[in-house]
C-alpha cells in the first residue's frame, strides 16, 4: 500500500531539460497557445469613441 506521492516519484520526467529538441517543442506549444482573451466590456468603449469622431 504505498501512496500516490511515492508511485508519481517513480515516474521519470516525460520531457527532461537534457533535450534541447524537447525544450523546444515544449516552448513552440507554449506560443501556440492563443493568448487570453481580453474582457467584452473593454473593445467597445474605443469603439465608440472612434464613430463619434466620424460622426463629430
Amino acid at each position: 500500500m504505498t501512496p500516490p506521492e511515492n508511485s508519481y516519484r517513480i515516474v521519470p520526467n516525460p520531457n527532461p531539460p537534457c533535450d534541447p529538441a524537447q525544450e523546444e517543442l515544449s516552448r513552440k506549444r507554449t506560443s501556440e497557445a492563443p493568448p487570453p482573451t481580453p474582457p467584452p466590456s473593454t473593445p467597445p468603449l474605443p469603439e465608440t469613441s472612434k464613430d463619434e469622431n466620424l460622426n463629430g
